[in-house]
């Protein structure tokens, strides 16, 4: 469970990872490896091999993760962007209930 919170706290705005050249490697490897999978099922497909996944769907499954990996890096290495907003001055890194929607009234 902590590292689905590292995760939302990556996606707010002011955070980043740790190494973002590493998470940039990260995403060109992905990038890369969805398309060589998708190339290696069509050239099975060529020689005869039948593989039980339709070429739409090879083609859905490997632009899904280019798009979820490159929509999520990005977001991840740079502190400048975020999903969620900045976390208040006044919160503690563990206190998950600091922010816009805390739950108090004006």
């Amino acid at each position: 469970m902590n590292k689905f919170f590292a995760i939302l706290n990556v996606l707010r705005k002011g955070e980043s990872v740790a190494d973002p050249e590493q998470w940039k490697t990260h995403q060109i490897n992905a990038t890369v490896l969805a398309l060589f999978l998708t190339a290696l099922v069509e050239a099975a497909r060529v020689y005869g091999y039948n593989i039980p996944v339709d070429q739409d769907s090879t083609l859905a499954i490997a632009g899904g993760i280019v798009a979820a990996v490159n929509v999520f890096i990005p977001i991840a290495r740079n502190p400048g962007l975020g999903v969620l907003p900045a976390r208040s001055a006044d919160a503690s890194p563990g206190d998950k209930s600091a922010g816009p929607n805390d739950g108090s009234s004006a």
